[in-house]
């Protein structure tokens, strides 16, 4: 009889229970089971039928049960299911802000910012604007990394209504090589042991180089190596010898080295621009103190016609350059001799691209 009547008493709490869930507009099931083993304490639910359940006036959110959620659902449920007419509103403290979980913490800059791209240091604050929407959440502020840093920016609001704490953006790191860089000295920026950032790689132009602008390294990329600018490299003209097909007049590095845009080159007598990248002869200066690197000047092709006194059948189309229209070829590749009846030391001369060789150097033999 005793067992009896406590089945119906807990028979009367379940009705009891489920009438005032379905007021609430809320559900009271945690999902547990409790068929062989009690609630869990956490969970703050009691055990109904083999179900764990909240209590009267507590909703199941994610396996818990929760006030917050219960007052917060009832607020939201239609009229008809309450069972009063008054909606309950919950009052989150100073520098929270209400949401489904509970109440979460909002903060705000740790200065001034007003939208502008870097008012914090390694951080773009655009659209994590606090000065003007007040305080907000972690999640609502969408911060970026400022234009030379990289990373994955993060913003954590660990206190309630205090400052936002910004992470995960760095600046770049670099290396630098002197063989890339002979027109810099990298002394304050040695790389030999790890790479470096901008703000500790300080460059300055080496000897036999010009500043033409404030001399700076730039590390675009991490893990990259550093670019570098603002000075230029000054080198000396080559001798005649080593440059038979240009005219140095106008490349004077008698009294030392000299910036190429002071070094102007033309072709020498017998060359042309006809083949030149550039359209003309060009003065390039690689490496600081180094020779100047000549380009742009080939030599002139001509035709070989019969003309008296010479034997031109050495003087055939050899050059790889020559046309399939004309037998075109250099002087050099041109191997004149004397025709039989004439004597003398012969040349081919070809003084304009694309005519025809002119011929000296043999006499007839009875001349002599």
């Amino acid at each position: 009889m005793t067992s009896l009547r406590l089945w119906l008493v807990g028979l009367a709490g379940t009705i009891t229970c489920l009438t005032s869930a379905a007021q609430d507009g809320c559900s009271h099931d945690t999902g547990g089971t409790c068929r062989f083993l009690p609630c869990k304490s956490w969970r703050k639910a009691w055990c109904d039928h083999g179900r764990c359940r909240c209590t009267s006036g507590q909703c199941s959110v994610g396996g818990f049960c929760s006030a917050l959620a219960a007052s917060v659902l009832r607020s939201r449920a239609p009229a008809t299911a309450l069972r009063t007419t008054t909606t309950t509103t919950t009052t989150c403290g100073h520098g929270t802000q209400p949401s489904i979980a509970g109440c979460i913490p909002v903060c705000s800059h740790h200065m001034p910012c007003n939208g502008e791209a870097e008012c914090t240091v390694g951080y773009d604050l655009e659209h994590c604007n606090t000065q003007v929407a007040g305080a907000i959440t972690a999640e609502a502020c969408r911060v970026k990394c400022a234009q030379g840093f990289v990373g994955t920016p993060k913003a954590a609001c660990f206190q309630a209504g205090g400052r936002f704490i910004f992470s995960g953006c760095v600046r770049p790191k670099c290396s630098a090589h002197q063989s890339s860089a002979s027109a810099y000295d990298l002394h304050l920026c040695n790389t030999t042991s790890r790479k470096i950032s901008e703000p500790e790689c300080t460059v300055t132009c080496s000897q036999n180089s010009t500043a033409v602008s404030q001399p700076t390294a730039s590390c675009v990329a991490d893990g990259g190596s550093f670019q570098f600018s603002g000075c230029h490299p000054r080198c000396v003209a080559p001798y005649k010898a080593l440059a038979p097909g240009y005219s140095l007049e106008g490349c004077d590095s008698r009294s030392g080295p000299i910036l190429a845009s002071s070094c102007q080159v033309a072709c020498a007598p017998g060359y042309n621009t006809y083949f030149s990248r550039y359209g003309t002869a060009r003065a390039a200066c690689s490496a600081a103190g180094a020779l100047f690197n000549l380009s742009g000047c080939d030599y002139n092709q001509c035709e070989a016609r019969a003309t008296v006194g010479y034997n031109l059948t050495a003087c055939g189309s050899t050059s790889k350059l020559s046309s399939a229209m004309r037998p075109l070829l250099e002087a050099p590749d041109c191997n004149v001799s004397c025709a039989e009846g004439y004597i003398g030391h012969p040349s081919a001369h070809c003084q304009s691209n694309f005519a025809y060789f002119e011929f000296s150097g043999c006499e007839p033999n009875d001349l002599i």
